[in-house]
């Protein structure tokens, strides 16, 4: 285990050092473009570090959506950011900015969240003839309860 430790280690080091020196090479020959390219930088480690498997839904932490991907992640980031700017200076142009992301943000959600759901209709069609596979299917995609949320019959007789 600790050589496969040192064999990443290395290997991430290597990749910083090349990175760091045409960071640079390209700040030397280009003030611009060197800024550029460590803003890009920036950028991506901060998408590698967001975390965005669990979300918060009625006071339940549960998954994310199947559908959900980093594409919406990055979009849904960006629509906040926009938002707080607009908060900030209230111009029209920033509304606008506002408005015109968080429609695309919403057109490319439901966009993917169709797609999933057909996709899983298409699967649902697919074993309709096989009732031992169509149950098996259906059980497989609805959302897993926690042990907590499940009553035993004595609790469930009580409570009725």
């Amino acid at each position: 285990m600790e050589a496969k430790a040192a064999t990443f280690l290395s290997h991430v080091t290597g990749s910083l050092r090349q990175r760091r020196d045409d960071l640079l090479n390209s700040i030397t020959a280009d003030v611009d473009s060197g800024v550029t390219a460590l803003v890009n930088i920036y950028h991506t480690a901060g998408d590698c570090m967001r975390s965005r498997n669990r979300v918060k839904r009625d006071g339940n932490s549960v998954n994310q959506a199947i559908w959900w991907d980093a594409e919406c992640g990055t979009m849904k980031c960006r629509k906040y950011e926009l938002l707080r700017n607009f908060r900030v200076t209230n111009l029209r142009t920033d509304l606008l900015a506002y408005t015109q992301h968080r429609n695309r943000f919403k057109h490319v959600c439901k966009t993917k969240r169709l797609a999933h759901e057909a996709e899983q209709r298409r699967l649902h069609v697919s074993v309709r003839n096989d009732p031992t596979q169509f149950w098996k299917t259906i059980k497989s995609s609805r959302n897993q309860q926690s042990a907590d949320s499940k009553l035993t019959s004595h609790e469930c007789y009580d409570l009725l």
